[in-house]
């Protein structure tokens, strides 16, 4: 039998950490601006995307006996989002346009009589 039969067949052995939510358990998401990475921050994500990808598959058909492992792929994307944060956002022109109207709603004076 060949390696990849191996893979094939070996069970999958669950791994909490990673299990992904249901919809119920997720949280509805606004629709939020989109971002724009500089070279730098593309690079920096690039790798840190490698980085937990690597950890989460060289554990998938072993089990997670260190907490440090988890505790590790949750730094790696902890610093992943932390640069996603950092990009610059770009807006559609729906979103400015929806800004520009409510700050003027809410800048403009109440009516006297």
């Amino acid at each position: 039998m060949s390696s990849a039969a191996n893979i094939l067949t070996a069970p999958m052995l669950p791994c909490p950490q990673f299990a992904p939510k249901l919809p119920s358990q997720q949280p509805q998401r606004s629709s939020s601006p989109q971002r724009k990475p500089t070279l730098s921050q593309g690079r920096a994500l690039e790798t840190l995307g490698h980085a937990i990808e690597y950890l989460v598959d060289s554990r998938l058909y072993e089990t997670w006996d260190s907490p440090a492992d988890a505790e590790a792929v949750h730094t790696l994307m902890a610093c992943s989002r932390a640069v996603f944060a950092d990009c610059e956002e770009v807006m559609g022109w729906q979103h400015r346009l929806q800004r520009t109207l409510m700050r003027r709603l809410h800048s403009a004076p109440s009516p006297t009589r």
